[in-house]
């Protein structure tokens, strides 16, 4: 099961959004329905922007249907499998966070300040972060990566301009204001169902997800 990477604008300097996750093992069947989400920019919890890229959404599969994974928060234990979504990246040479792994990939450093955005882990979302030290910062949850815009008047007319989205998965990388790049979501695996497992952060570079199951005689 992969999931899909963040976008890029590539304007004016060529940036690197981040990876999809892989996330594998084994469900031996215990219903008749499992129900699948594929991930793709912007769906399933990519984190949101307006004007830039959005983040890559996470692919999933549960034992219920509630939709996107963020429906989930309250009901965790029906998830059994999660692939999280590269960050995205805008302007510059920036490179994203990867999504997948316990924990998802931080961005390199932006808008000249050092400041990265991280990826989300198994209990919290990835941090955000403003241009130049300025900026709303709309925080990475449960499903959900993070988003963030320019708050500071001086940046007029970017005022209210968002950045590059986190990327979506268990729990989301934080967003970036204006421009830059943003971290990548965390994968998942339900170990009291899933068994033989494996994740890997940064393999699957696709703007849309996949989720692929096999079925398999014991």
């Amino acid at each position: 099961m992969g999931d899909g990477n963040g976008a890029s604008n590539e304007y004016p300097i060529p940036s690197i959004a981040g990876k999809g996750g892989y996330s594998v093992g084994y469900y031996k069947t215990g219903q008749k329905n499992l129900y699948l989400f594929v991930g793709a920019i912007g769906i399933n919890g990519g984190g949101f922007s307006f004007y830039g890229p959005c983040g890559g959404g996470a692919s999933h599969i549960a034992l219920t249907d509630r939709g996107e994974l963020r429906n989930y928060k309250s009901y965790q234990n029906e998830v059994l499998i999660v692939a999280g979504g590269g960050g995205s990246c805008e302007w510059g040479n920036f490179h994203a966070g990867d999504g997948g792994g316990l924990t998802g990939g931080s961005s390199n450093q932006y808008g000249g300040q050092n400041n990265v955005c991280t990826g989300g882990t198994q209990n919290s979302g990835g941090i955000g972060s403003g241009w130049s030290g300025n900026g709303i910062i709309i925080p990475a949850d449960f499903g959900v990566g993070g988003s963030a815009y320019v708050s500071d008047s001086n940046m007029a007319p970017y005022l209210g301009d968002y950045g590059p989205g986190g990327g979506g998965g268990w729990y989301g990388g934080g967003g970036a204001a204006y421009a830059g790049a943003s971290g990548g979501g965390s994968s998942h695996i339900n170990t009291n169902y899933i068994t033989n497992y494996q994740m890997q952060q940064g393999i699957y570079e696709s703007t849309n997800g996949k989720i692929i199951i096999t079925q398999i005689a014991f």
